[in-house]
């Protein structure tokens, strides 16, 4: 289940800046402070119009936005002079974005979703399938791609980034409702939704998928027989069971006195690779069973080895993968006598109850996983939105060189008091907070301004500020034409997790939620 309420319900609205409501003169008398949070009581409700309380005070407040009687809202004061101006804020969104937060501490890998989503869109639109393929480009690029430089990665890597929050669909019920419906279709977020339909469906009729299958191993013993009619049954069968059978069969006949490694993999790899296939249409993450298996190799070529001295409870695997060990040990060890008859029998309902085990087990992890690819998403668009209330936009960066990533944002206005000369006055402010395997908590604030840049490198300790400082040379040749004004590296990096959260989070808000 989805522990996060989807932002496209249609009783949930997230505007990226609410309406603010407009009070005049004597508002200004209740000394409140810039960025103050007010929690108020609407009184009288009305289209233009309406009273409002907080404390033991009242205003009388002009609003674009329908106010009724008796809503609960939380404001957030942004002028104080020449008039009071309050902005409504989403109350729901906070209660949403405080019980998505323990997120930030996990690495969803988009790149590995987005790469079985991609190869899944064969039927799919050609925009989605280019989407999926740049978005999968994007994500997967290389550290040493990004720090490159040179005329022609720039320019790439800063599209990438200006497309990554279509393409990953942080702007899904917002295209839509603007009627940008092609745009929100190709986005990773539909194709998720999608997906998690196909899933829901998958869960239901998995049993009745792996049937053909379970049923064909009923037909083991027969087949491990030494009856002349064993061949045309096994050739009778559907491609895709036969392969399955196969690798056991092949087992079956094997000597376990000159069985090793080298006569296990193949096999096991083969009955790995089959079975995967058997239910890769309805699942992510297509190797999974393939690679359980291939791991095996090595325990069961030296349980055959060890004869009677082998017991499946020292492997460190779990319960499923025991259980095929000893079933395959069986399998090999059996005589055609006992393989044909009742001992056959009994492989053949192990084998049954794995195959039924795993593929339901696998289409639970990949509902799973996909969910979780979600809530990511859906939590990304709640940080959006609250954080463009304040006038910073926000943008996550799952790249799989990163253990975490995002990119705050924010234009200043122009300092020449605004004359419309081009690009007098004008500031860009950026915030990189960052994660990285080896350099650990790394925090660049980026200031462009007078036609240069000035940065400043926060990080983990001051052995990797010193590192990153003795590159300032090439870092100066691979900003190209943009001077470096300025820059400096310093320990003290901030958690990138509770740098967000203090951010999306204000104090403020934690004390009005103490007094009510």
């Amino acid at each position: 289940m989805n522990i996060v309420p989807p932002v496209s319900l249609p009783q949930i609205v997230v505007h990226p800046a609410s309406q603010p409501a407009h009070l005049s003169g004597e508002e200004r008398r209740n000394d409140l402070l810039m960025h103050q949070m007010i929690r108020a009581t609407v009184q009288e409700g009305g289209q233009e119009k309406a009273l409002l309380q907080f404390g033991d005070r009242t205003l009388w407040v002009q609003s674009k936005v329908v106010l009724r009687a008796g809503e609960q809202l939380n404001l957030q004061v942004v002028e104080t002079h020449p008039e009071l101006k309050l902005r409504i804020l989403d109350s729901g969104l906070l209660e949403r974005l405080g019980r998505s937060l323990y997120l930030l501490s996990d690495k969803p890998d988009m790149a590995a979703l987005t790469r079985d989503l991609a190869a899944r869109s064969g039927s799919s639109p050609e925009a989605r399938t280019a989407n999926l393929q740049g978005l999968l480009s994007s994500l997967t690029r290389s550290p040493e791609m990004v720090a490159s430089g040179g005329a022609g990665s720039t320019p790439q890597l800063s599209e990438d980034l200006s497309l990554l929050a279509r393409r990953l669909g942080l702007g899904y019920e917002r295209q839509i409702l603007s009627g940008q419906a092609d745009q929100a279709a190709a986005s990773l977020k539909n194709a998720v939704l999608e997906h998690l339909g196909r899933l829901d469906q998958s869960m239901r009729t998995v049993e009745q998928g792996v049937r053909p299958l379970q049923q064909a191993l009923t037909q083991l013993p027969q087949l491990m027989s030494e009856s002349p009619d064993a061949a045309t049954r096994l050739a009778a069968l559907p491609q895709g069971v036969k392969a399955v059978l196969e690798p056991l069969l092949a087992l079956a006949q094997a000597n376990p006195s000159g069985f090793g490694r080298e006569q296990a993999a193949p096999l096991l790899t083969a009955f790995g690779q089959a079975l995967q296939a058997w239910i890769s249409e309805e699942t992510v993450g297509s190797g999974a069973i393939e690679q359980k298996l291939r791991g095996l190799a090595d325990s069961f070529a030296a349980a055959v080895s060890n004869g009677t001295t082998f017991e499946a409870r020292t492997l460190p695997l779990d319960g499923g993968l025991r259980d095929l060990l000893t079933t395959l040990l069986r399998l090999v060890r059996g005589s055609p006598r006992q393989l044909a008859g009742a001992e056959g029998e009994e492989i053949a309902r192990r084998l049954q109850l794995f195959i039924g085990r795993e593929v339901a087990s696998s289409v639970a992890t990949a509902l799973e996983q996909t969910q979780d690819a979600l809530r990511h998403i859906e939590l990304w668009q709640m940080c959006r939105a609250r954080l463009a209330e304040i006038g910073v936009d926000f943008l996550p960066l799952p790249l799989s060189f990163l253990e975490r990533g995002y990119l705050l944002a924010r234009r200043h206005p122009e300092q020449d008091g605004g004359s419309g000369k081009a690009g007098s006055g004008q500031s860009h402010s950026l915030s990189l907070f960052l994660e990285l395997e080896g350099l650990g908590r790394l925090q660049i604030d980026c200031l462009y301004q007078n036609q240069g840049l000035y940065l400043r490198f926060a990080c983990r300790d001051q052995e990797v500020a010193s590192f990153l400082g003795a590159a300032q040379d090439e870092l100066r040749q691979n900003l190209g034409e943009t001077a470096l004004l300025g820059a400096s590296f310093s320990s003290g990096a901030e958690d990138p997790a509770q740098a967000l959260i203090q951010r999306l989070i204000p104090a403020e808000t934690h004390l009005l939620d103490a007094r009510a």
